[in-house]
């Protein structure tokens, strides 16, 4: 990543922009949804993805320490993901979130469980802590 924001300090127009969205350890929750509220099954590891977060938060801070950019603004905000079926919660992961999301065993037995006690529509809930931060180099 360092590599990349020297070069994108290289080509960026004076006072141009830069927008680093990236979803940050958090063990995110998953929640069973139904109608009569909303109760946490459990939470998924993350921490897979903490050597990328701290490479990633390393590069922004080289970057601004050499004065590439300068941070304009940051936030944080969630990021949902929704299933009906605790076998579509699972095959999304396994396809496109086993790179650094696991589901532990107790935690799907907890989803499991609130599913069967659950009646009528029922959803379930990942929710992603997702960093946004705007660098501008500098005019």
């Amino acid at each position: 990543m360092v590599h990349a924001l020297e070069e994108s300090g290289r080509v960026l127009a004076r006072n141009g922009r830069i927008i680093d969205i990236r979803p940050v350890t958090s063990y995110p929750p998953i929640e069973v949804i139904t109608g009569d509220g909303t109760r946490l099954a459990g939470r998924a590891d993350d921490s897979l993805g903490l050597p990328d977060d701290q490479a990633a938060n390393h590069a922004v801070a080289e970057a601004l320490r050499q004065g590439v950019f300068f941070k304009e603004t940051e936030a944080q905000f969630q990021f949902m993901y929704y299933w009906d079926t605790l076998a579509q919660m699972q095959a999304y992961v396994e396809e496109r979130l086993s790179d650094w999301i696991i589901l532990g065993k107790t935690t799907l037995q907890n989803v499991s469980r609130l599913l069967s006690e659950s009646s009528g529509q029922v959803q379930l809930r990942l929710s992603l802590e997702v960093l946004i931060s705007v660098y501008r180099k500098p005019g």
